[in-house]
């Protein structure tokens, strides 16, 4: 297998400016993804929460300052609940950000043809 590598999106679920500063809720997915055989090969992923704080630099864009991440097992549902807003937090499961997104993006990375296979590590 060639080497693999990470495709990632996000979904904003919550967005609060205040001044120059941005606070940012997002729902991620992220996928490991390589080829072997001239098939797309998925080895692992994630599907969790993100807050990034951002701020705005000198040119008019935006930095990250910050980012936090809710902790694996017990302490997560806390962490979401304290970071996210109820309906926010509702979305989790709902993401609209699905695998074959990043199928596309990583097929296309690859150089692999629309509708190459997609396999199990």
């Amino acid at each position: 297998m060639r080497t693999a590598k990470w495709f990632c999106r996000a979904e904003a679920l919550d967005l609060r400016e205040n001044e120059d500063r941005v606070r940012t809720g997002v729902d991620m997915l992220c996928m490991e993804y390589g080829v072997r055989d001239g098939a797309l090969v998925a080895c692992g992923g994630a599907h969790f929460p993100r807050v990034v704080r951002l701020e705005r630099d000198i040119d008019g864009g935006h930095r990250v300052v910050t980012q936090e991440e809710p902790p694996d097992g017990a302490g997560y549902a806390e962490w979401a609940e304290n970071h996210f807003s109820f309906v926010s937090e509702s979305r989790f499961d709902d993401y609209a950000g699905t695998p074959a997104a990043l199928e596309t993006a990583a097929g296309a990375h690859f150089g692999l043809p629309a509708g190459a296979p997609v396999e199990d590590c």
